[in-house]
């Protein structure tokens, strides 16, 4: 199944969604190991059946597109097509997913995308960086400015087998990129221009950064993924299995959700199903959505 297209206004910026995967579902107990059925089950008559639903977990995997002063940033990039990954079987050799083409119900051409910013570099966030054109990996998107934390982009550099590195994305979502010299290298603080400001989100990775908009009395914050459900309201101190520093990661979203609620703040999470955005309120020691 696929979301239908949803838009969030961020004062004069439009986001829209553009849906690789939604209803992936992930083994709840796998995601979430520091979290027990008991803890779980109190939530569940609002998380069911859209975001849990009894042992799975369901996630939505898509890109941000953000339309500002006559420029197009695409937030995170997917899954891709006719990448290895065997450890994910709905993903490997994937063929026919219909991205593109929803991308042109958008309006919108490859060639018409002037920045793509990966908030990190797993998998599902750089699939779509790049196309498998006659044996070799090109840029999907051939005018754009590749956006890739620096802080991010070293550590997966250094690891010794560059090959097995998030799945084998580096070698061909990352690497062609920076051969392709379409890649700028950005750090937190990084001005993207009229309220646009990168900010780093660690925890999940050690570089993954965020987005922060401001335009007018509108505020958001695009979190990557610092959250992956919102489970993680309710239970603000649970970090996933994926997260490389689960105490850091913890504090990272500790922060912003407070943040989000004394600013009245939207927050751009990357794998919510449903509404692009949400609003926040404080409830006990978790967080309830406000407005969506």
């Amino acid at each position: 199944m696929q979301q239908a297209v949803t838009t969030l206004m961020i004062g004069d910026v439009r986001v829209r969604a553009l849906v690789d995967l939604d209803g992936y579902a992930l083994d709840l107990a796998h995601v979430f190991p520091d979290a027990s059925p008991e803890q779980i089950d109190p939530h569940r008559s609002w998380l069911e059946p859209t975001y849990i639903k009894d042992k799975e977990l369901y996630l939505v995997v898509r890109s941000l597109v953000v339309e500002v002063d006559g420029r197009v940033i695409l937030i995170d990039a997917c899954v891709g097509e006719d990448k290895e990954r065997p450890t994910r079987p709905l993903w490997n050799h994937r063929q026919a997913s219909g991205y593109l083409e929803r991308l042109a119900m958008l309006g919108l051409k490859p060639e018409d995308v002037d920045v793509v910013f990966c908030t990190h570099l797993h998998t599902d966030h750089v699939g779509w960086n790049t196309k498998l054109d006659n044996g070799r990996w090109v840029p999907t998107f051939s005018r754009a400015r590749y956006l890739f934390g620096r802080k991010e982009l070293d550590h997966w550099m250094a690891q010794p087998d560059r090959a097995t590195v998030a799945g084998g994305a580096l070698v061909d979502s990352v690497i062609p990129i920076l051969d392709a010299k379409q890649a700028d290298l950005v750090d937190d603080g990084h001005d993207l221009g009229k309220g646009l400001v990168l900010k780093g989100l660690y925890g999940h990775t050690p570089g993954q950064l965020g987005l922060d908009v401001r335009r007018g009395n509108d505020r958001a914050l695009f979190v990557g993924d610092a959250m992956h459900s919102p489970l993680q309201l309710a239970m603000p101190e649970l970090s996933t299995c994926f997260c490389t520093d689960k105490a850091q990661a913890r504090a990272t979203r500790m922060a912003f959700l407070e943040a989000a609620v004394e600013d009245k703040s939207w927050l751009v999470p990357c794998h919510f199903r449903g509404p692009l955005g949400s609003k926040i309120k404080r409830n006990g020691k978790g967080y309830l959505f406000a407005e969506r």
